[in-house]
């Protein structure tokens, strides 16, 4: 059986299951995750993984690590898995894909990439002054990746758009929606739904949690009992967290933290609907298509967004939910409320939204396209 190599600089984390759910359900090809180093454990005892760094977190393993960081070399990781070599490459997110780029040209195997918002929406400037050495050089080299990558899958039309506006060749992008396991997120209708406004996602600038703050503080005294959970940590947090205490909003905005995406999943499937108010952050960073805004739907939550990015693409406009001006706390305010107020728009929207997902958006078809994809290039 052929073989793909995933390829992710940090590999399993706890924000990217959606790397791991696709590669799992790869059925044709022998899969293994391959990077710079593991930052959590991987999240089933069935993966094979090889990193070129040690764990142990010592001094030695700092060093490797800053080491293959600042020059890209993937020497190390070729010897790991010079007695398995891999038939394709599939890198996540184009920084990484760079980096992957060293390690597929001394193999003469193909480079599929998948571009997931920031890669192809940041400034050039920002990657330049983020201090990161993975964000330095591929601000300085990304150039070595357009015109020597095979394929660069994009997860909605506008990031395939912002690709080609990025000078990505048009005949190497095509849209390719990664997509969630429909079956495994049916709802039973067995759960007990709580009065929750659910919101999920690292806590950065994109993510839109402030204004979603100061949607909740309009309408604190209608909440009819109803409280917002935010799921996720990040930079922000500290920011976020004084907020809600200066606004006095801690009886009605919870801040649960990082969690396992199994807790996750509890969670969404026993809220009553989703919001997802993203924004184009200052440095040009917009979102590809938040996987929250699937699993929601595929349990039947109505969900809130923004026209924003790949957005539009999975939430219909009063149909399977809102769509809002980004940075419109007001306009998001009275969405919010019109689903506070109505159980059977909540019930028609997260019906419609579920059958979106099954039409469109469903891991195990958009999988056997992906492995058509690999077998028709090798």
């Amino acid at each position: 059986m052929k073989k793909v190599a995933i390829y992710r600089n940090q590999l399993f984390k706890l924000s990217e299951t959606f790397i791991v759910n696709q590669a799992l359900s790869i059925k044709n090809f022998d899969v293994e995750f391959i990077g710079r180093e593991a930052i959590n454990p991987p999240p089933s005892p069935s993966i094979q993984f090889k990193v070129s760094t040690s764990t142990s977190g010592g001094i030695a393993s700092r060093i490797g690590n800053a080491y293959q960081a600042i020059t890209m070399s993937q020497r190390k990781l070729l010897q790991l898995t010079q007695n398995q070599q891999a038939d394709i490459v599939h890198a996540h997110f184009a920084v990484d894909g760079l980096y992957a780029l060293n390690y597929a040209r001394k193999l003469d195997i193909p480079l599929f990439t998948t571009l997931h918002g920031f890669d192809v929406t940041t400034s050039r400037k920002h990657f330049f002054l983020s201090k990161s050495p993975a964000w330095i050089n591929y601000a300085l080299f990304q150039k070595r990746l357009i015109q020597n990558g095979q394929r660069f899958l994009c997860v909605s039309d506008y990031i395939r758009q912002k690709a080609i506006e990025a000078g990505f060749h048009e005949n190497k992008t095509l849209t390719h929606r990664i997509g969630i396991d429909v079956e495994k997120y049916q709802p039973n209708g067995l759960e007990q739904k709580d009065r929750t406004i659910i919101h999920v996602g690292r806590l950065v600038e994109k993510k839109g949690t402030e204004i979603l703050i100061d949607a909740i503080n309009i309408i604190k005294h209608r909440l009819d009992g109803y409280q917002l959970h935010i799921i996720g940590d990040g930079p922000l947090r500290n920011y976020l967290s004084s907020k809600i205490k200066a606004l006095k909003l801690d009886n009605h905005i919870k801040f649960l933290g990082e969690m396992p995406h199994s807790d996750v999943i509890d969670k969404i499937k026993t809220a009553s609907f989703a919001v997802v108010p993203s924004v184009k952050a200052k440095s040009g960073d917009c979102e590809g298509l938040p996987t929250v805004i699937m699993e929601a739907a595929a349990f039947s939550l109505p969900v809130i967004g923004t026209f924003h990015s790949g957005i539009p693409e999975a939430i219909i406009d009063g149909k399977t939910g809102f769509l809002v001006k980004e940075r419109d706390p007001v306009s998001l305010s009275h969405r919010i409320m019109q689903l506070i107020e109505s159980e059977n728009l909540q019930s028609s929207f997260g019906a419609a939204g579920r059958e979106l997902m099954k039409r469109e958006f469903n891991l195990v078809t958009q999988t056997e396209k992906l492995e058509k994809m690999y077998s028709e290039f090798l």
